[in-house]
């Protein structure tokens, strides 16, 4: 697989191998579409297929008209050009959105990329949102072993205002269940809505690109650029996470000695949770706590693992751990076991991913802003446990 020249020599300006970068890129896609049904695919109006996915997604969720992503209005305005396209498309491995993107020749891989500019023609520019959404927050992207917001979520969860109500798991018998005797009540566990609203709050960041960046290079170096700040972002999302789930979570107290973690005390948090219900998914800690775990002779055993030759973190005790950033709440001694299977939720105000164009031509810059609207509800705060290292 070749690149384009110009993304080559920037590339190599980088220190990237443009042969090895080569490698990563996926063939183009055909789709089994007659050249009548692409006609009338790239032709359909996505400047109003964005308007209407703003309309519908703010729209009251029992409305039959509600719709909760960009691709819902595609596949309704694709079926209704070319119907059995979005089957066809799916069968090449591509969705609605990517299927505009093939119709319409705006390939993002490969030696036929397109120039960045073209992604912001009059009709195409309803396409920039999507394509960043999916640069920034969708595409699985991973950082050495530090946790990314999928790493401690249990769901997503797609709220129409700002304002979301998370739900509240109680139990009066926790975990354990046993025989009833007769007329006796049966042990409760309550779904209820959370008494607290959480309110979702904006992030977002600013992509500065020059005038000659869009004449000249392609959208291959462009997904390099925003997936490496998609990967900061996941990340700061993943701290932040973190810290709302650290709020209520349960106390295992201290480690024995001073600046010290033993694995038997890493264990121990773990086994703990365990006995109170709960299985431990991700063990979640920062740089500190990692290097006092790598003090114990066993955490660099290679009979054990092979952190020594790949350089990332085993899961120890058959659970991932990951890697928040010190500046978390967490900060230098804290460690945290969580049940990701049940613990939180993250909730994504529909349509409130604003990905937009403008133009400063005093420094001939292209402003690219994007923002989402965001917010993390606890679901059950016990499925959280922490430990500290003793000061």
């Amino acid at each position: 697989m070749r690149i384009p020249y110009n993304d080559a020599v920037i590339l190599a300006q980088l220190g990237i191998d443009p042969a090895e970068f080569a490698k990563r890129l996926a063939p183009a896609k055909s789709v089994s579409l007659t050249e009548t049904e692409i006609k009338s695919i790239a032709a359909l109006d996505m400047n109003g297929a964005r308007q209407e996915f703003l309309e519908r997604a703010r729209l009251a969720g029992d409305d039959k008209r509600v719709c909760r992503s960009f691709n819902d209005v595609l596949t309704e305005r694709t079926e209704a050009v070319a119907a059995g396209a979005v089957l066809k498309a799916g069968e090449a491995g591509l969705d609605p959105f990517e299927l505009q993107l093939y119709a319409r020749g705006l390939a993002v891989r490969g030696e036929s990329a397109a120039l960045i500019g073209t992604m912001f023609t009059e009709a195409n520019r309803a396409l920039y949102p999507e394509y960043i959404r999916r640069q920034m927050f969708e595409q699985p992207i991973g950082g050495l072993n530090y946790a990314m917001v999928d790493d401690l979520i249990a769901a997503r969860e797609t709220v129409t205002g700002e304002i979301g109500r998370g739900v509240v798991i109680t139990s009066t018998t926790g975990p354990k269940k046993g025989r009833v005797a007769e007329r006796a009540g049966l042990p409760e566990v309550t779904l209820s809505m959370a008494a607290v609203t959480v309110t979702v709050q904006k992030l977002g960041c600013m992509f500065k690109i020059s005038y000659e960046v869009a004449r000249r290079i392609s959208l291959n170096l462009l997904g390099i650029f925003i997936s490496r700040e998609g990967r900061q972002f996941q990340m700061d999302l993943a701290m932040w996470g973190a810290n709302t789930l650290l709020d209520g979570a349960s106390d295992e107290g201290e480690t024995a000695s001073s600046g010290k973690l033993t694995m038997r005390e890493v264990l121990g948090l773990i086994n703990h949770h365990g006995d109170a219900g709960f299985q431990t998914g991700l063990l979640l800690y920062g740089p500190t706590p990692r290097d006092k775990i790598l003090d114990n002779a066993e955490a660099l055993d290679p009979r054990i693992n092979d952190v020594i030759i790949s350089g990332r973190l085993p899961n120890w005790f058959g659970v991932k751990n990951r890697l928040v950033s010190a500046s978390s709440q967490l900060g230098t001694t804290k460690l945290l076991s969580v049940d990701t299977s049940v613990a939180m939720t993250l909730a994504i105000e529909a349509g409130s991913d604003i990905a937009e164009v403008d133009a400063d031509v005093t420094t001939q810059t292209w402003l690219y802003p994007f923002s989402v609207n965001l917010a993390f509800w606890v679901n059950l705060a016990a499925a959280a446990r922490k430990l500290a290292i003793k000061a």
